[in-house]
């Protein structure tokens, strides 16, 4: 079964939600993204989890 990519807009996310299996994006103007950890690899979710720290770093809540 072939998964959908999704596009992560960096530049849009407001805040950032983990949850225990999802990772809950708010973006601009009330949109969400979910990205649901149990479809990605164990090594796929700390990549994204990195990457988002990283940009919550340069000022994300």
């Amino acid at each position: 079964m072939a998964l959908p990519r999704i596009e992560i807009p960096f530049d849009r996310i407001e805040s950032i939600v983990p949850m225990e299996k999802v990772i809950l994006l708010k973006l601009e103007y009330g949109e969400e993204k979910e990205i649901y950890k149990e479809l990605l690899e164990p090594e796929d979710i700390n990549e994204l989890q990195e990457a988002l720290a990283a940009q919550r770093e340069r000022g994300l809540g």
